[in-house]
């Protein structure tokens, strides 16, 4: 069952709101849209915010590095040279070639 994040998180916003504990939701979330449908650490995270007074269901910037590819640059160099490979276009970056392929 495919199901949109924001309604998940309603749905987590209502198990919080309705007292359950973070396994408990995190249980009955599973059993009503399937067992892979959320894990307990994300279900953490929500109870989290929820419990500091934050209860918008959007999810903020995650902090973290920005990305060294430019994807207009990237999607450039492809459509003008489309046999280049993983490593040119590390060199070209200067990043490790895996970052490349996970773009």
């Amino acid at each position: 069952m495919s199901v949109d994040k924001v309604h998940l998180r309603h749905c987590i916003l209502y198990e919080f709101q309705k007292g359950s504990n973070v396994s408990g939701a995190c249980k009955n979330l599973c059993a009503v849209f399937g067992k892979d449908i959320v894990n307990v650490r994300t279900c953490q995270r929500w109870f989290s915010k929820f419990r500091s007074g934050e209860l918008s269901l959007q999810e903020n910037d995650r902090s973290g590095r920005p990305s060294k590819i430019d994807n207009d640059v990237l999607r450039f160099m492809l459509e003008n040279n489309p046999h280049l490979t993983s490593q040119e276009i590390s060199e070209e970056f200067g990043i490790h070639h895996t970052t490349v392929g996970n773009h």
